[in-house]
């Protein structure tokens, strides 16, 4: 499964983690559109292994969460992609 994090909610996060997370994990700035008529509602894919990436988004939706909303997604078995919330789950 791939993950991807909505690109207007990452730009809500100091730089530092920015550079330290998401960096590494973007290499080709694959985006596309998450949730269609939304101003906001696109996404990156972060191109790492599951366990990094569940790991990655589970972090920043509970320590970044809060009232600002840490929109991530989970790309389904026919290429369709659906929002994921992780926090409080055990990362596999």
């Amino acid at each position: 499964m791939r993950y991807a994090m909505n690109i207007c909610d990452l730009t809500k996060l100091d730089s530092v983690v920015r550079m330290c997370l998401i960096t590494p994990v973007i290499g080709r700035k694959e985006v596309f559109v998450a949730e269609r008529g939304m101003l906001d509602g696109h996404a990156v894919v972060l191109e790492c292994d599951e366990k990094q990436a569940r790991a990655i988004v589970q972090f920043l939706q509970e320590h970044f969460g809060g009232h600002r909303k840490m929109r991530a997604y989970v790309e389904g078995p026919r290429g369709g992609w659906k929002g994921v919330n992780l926090v409080g789950r055990a990362v596999q």
